[in-house]
């Protein structure tokens, strides 16, 4: 009984890693910043009383994980939790931002 119990663990370890199976996130969306209003907030958290580490403008890039529910910004309680990357596209963080100021061009699940 304990091996069937460990084959079948195993089976369940190995689609998770696939990406088959229910509870796994799906691939994320390269997008970028709409700067309307000036820089978009690299934040901590999705709120915007947390830590602030920079700005995304629309010459950077931004590769979008998932979204998590946060404080509404311009009427969307939506935060993209995302990778921020330089002109360059040298690496510079992970961080959260509102909904409102992101760019991307596919789905984007919940966290």
């Amino acid at each position: 009984m304990r091996k069937i119990a460990t084959t079948v663990a195993a089976g369940l370890l190995s689609l998770g890693a696939l990406g088959a199976g229910s509870g796994v996130a799906e691939a994320g969306q390269w997008g970028g910043y709409d700067t309307r209003d000036g820089g978009v907030a690299l934040r901590d958290c999705a709120w915007a009383s947390c830590g602030l580490h920079g700005r995304g403008y629309s010459d950077q890039h931004a590769y979008i994980y998932c979204y998590v529910f946060g404080q509404s910004i311009n009427g969307d309680a939506g935060w993209a939790d995302h990778d921020h990357y330089l002109a360059d596209w040298s690496y510079y963080g992970r961080y959260y931002s509102a909904d409102n100021y992101m760019t991307w061009g596919g789905s984007i699940y919940k966290c």
